[in-house]
């Protein structure tokens, strides 16, 4: 039994309409809330009766500033190198070493990070103001000549990642203005820049370490400075004094933990192996009943059935369609999300302003004559056969399974080949006709849309798209932030969902089991959590 038994908090912030419009936030009024944490006592209640909740702040005695917060990740990462980190999963760890140029709200606004201004001069040319007084962490200056450094690793590393390589490609052009302000060209115009910029691409490192392999080592201008890099296993970081927002910085020191199996995470943070942990949709009750405090929010991460849309059938719209007829969503949310999760055909979830009210999964009800008579009249009278890819995790085997079976009664039949997680590449090099796996979200929704169905989308193998799709996202591209595109990616999303250019099956949900002692944690719509204002109270646990 978990220390303050009573303590058992579930909570649903998946209901708030998210913006995705640009505007300045006060970077320390992000993630901490101003209500204060009552202690769990006589019994674990506070003297409401209710359990106070993870993202309320503490007063600064009443926090442990000598604690480590230990948290068990079920995704391993092989290098802390930003560069080479395509996927958003591991994020959270770089950005404890690794602040941002521009940083992201929890409900996934732009807001002032490295960089205090930005502007755009004309349409290909991005103006930043940098803060001033910055240093990394090994003492050097953080000023326009180091982001111009950056910058040019970015464009001129050979192994860099997609999601840094084809952003850094976009840029024609950098000049640093004095100390404090740098103008990025771009070699046509690009707003999405500034969302890249939000992400690993805007990770400033150190110009000392620029020429050696961060793969293991980093030196940044976070909270946190690394300790040691264990690839696959763990990273450990410690309080890096010399931040330049000293109020974030509320713990000594951070270790994340890789445990891919779900019962082995819950099991170290009820042993106290590990402070905080995510969870899995199917240990919600368990967490709960244990006196665990669980934390759950709606993501822009998806489970969905990637398609190749140059192979076969695929290129065929109705056959696409024929396929989510065939999916019954609510059941796999019921079965696989055990409720925790929402039906969708889009990559998005209702709560974000990136979904089209136009398309909800009810469009597409579970009607396997339908999926049928769409088949029969694309010429697969006689069924359909795919290959599907699928990684070697517990959840991603059930999804295959599941999925298996539902869309035989259309006349579907779905190969399963099972690999483990380095041989994804059999999907993106065009092996096999789709992947059935999550999606982890980006911090741009058109950035979404174009990864997995635009023309050179890194998930979207040999380009796969349809002439009205990438008109919009063309269009998207040259739009600048705010209400007008907004609405432009709305309309991409309602086309990609009509299209079915992959098959979003159901939003998924981030949930997060503590201990009862974390305070000042918001989990992050688009799923790259920070850490800023998070603390341990004293006497706890």
């Amino acid at each position: 039994m978990m220390p303050n038994a009573g303590c058992i908090l579930l909570l649903n912030l998946g209901g708030v309409r998210m913006s995705l419009r640009e505007r300045v936030v006060a970077p320390m009024a992000v993630v901490v809330a101003a209500a204060s944490l009552a202690a769990c006592g006589g019994g674990g209640a506070d003297p409401a009766g209710e359990a106070g909740p993870i993202s309320a702040s503490a007063a600064p005695g009443d926090l442990d500033t000598s604690a480590t917060l230990t948290f068990a990740d079920p995704f391993q990462n092989d290098t802390i190198d930003p560069a080479k980190n395509d996927s958003g999963f591991p994020t959270r760890q770089l950005n404890l070493v690794y602040d941002r140029l521009i940083g992201i709200s929890p409900s996934g606004e732009l807001v002032p990070q490295l960089a205090t201004k930005w502007e755009f001069a004309n349409p290909t040319t991005l103006r930043l103001t940098l803060r001033s007084g910055v240093k990394f962490q090994d003492g050097a200056p953080f000023d326009a000549a180091a982001v111009v450094k950056n910058l040019d690793r970015s464009r001129e590393m050979p192994d860099a990642g997609p999601a840094v390589s084809a952003p850094a490609a976009s840029i024609k052009d950098m000049k640093a203005s004095g100390t404090d302000v740098v103008e990025i060209t771009l070699k046509k115009p690009r707003y999405s820049i500034l969302y890249d910029l939000a992400q690993n691409l805007g990770m400033m490192i150190s110009p000392g370490s620029l020429s050696g392999s961060l793969d293991r080592a980093a030196v940044g201008a976070g909270m946190y400075k690394l300790v040691e890099f264990k690839p696959g296993v763990s990273a450990t970081y410690k309080r890096w004094d010399g931040y330049w927002d000293a109020g974030a910085v509320k713990l000594a020191g951070f270790v994340v933990k890789s445990i891919p199996d779900a019962q082995t995470r819950i099991n170290a943070l009820q042993s106290g192996q590990v402070t905080m942990s995510l969870i899995d949709e199917s240990q919600v009750d368990d967490a709960k009943g244990a006196g665990v405090r669980v934390s759950e929010k709606a993501t822009v991460s998806a489970w969905t059935m990637f398609l190749n849309m140059t192979r076969g059938g695929l290129k065929n719209e109705q056959v696409r369609q024929a396929l989510s007829y065939a999916i019954d969503r609510k059941s796999l949310v019921e079965t696989l999300g055990h409720g925790h999760g929402e039906p969708t055909v889009q990559m998005f979830p209702s709560t974000y302003e990136a979904y089209s009210k136009d398309w909800p999964a009810t469009k597409y009800p579970f009607d396997a004559a339908k999926a049928k008579e769409l088949l029969a009249g694309a010429g697969y009278g006689n069924g359909a056969k795919f290959s599907a890819l699928i990684l070697n995790r517990p959840l991603d085997k059930q999804l295959g399974q599941a999925l298996q079976r539902m869309v035989k009664p259309a006349g579907i039949t779905l190969e399963l080949k099972v690999v483990e997680p380095a041989r994804y590449s059999m999907f993106t090099d065009g092996e096999v006709d789709m992947f059935l796996g999550r999606w982890g979200g980006r911090a741009d929704p058109a950035d979404t849309l174009n990864s997995n169905a635009g023309k050179g989308g890194f998930i979207n193998p040999g380009s796969g798209t349809t002439p009205e799709f990438q008109t919009l996202m063309d269009k998207i591209e040259t739009t600048p932030t705010g209400d007008a595109r907004t609405k432009l990616v709305q309309e991409a999303s309602a086309l990609f969902a009509q299209q079915q250019l992959d098959i979003p099956v159901f939003a998924r949900r981030s949930i997060f089991a503590d201990n009862g002692c974390v305070v000042g944690f918001t989990p992050y719509m688009v799923g790259a959590d920070e850490y800023r204002g998070v603390g341990v109270r004293k006497n706890c646990g």
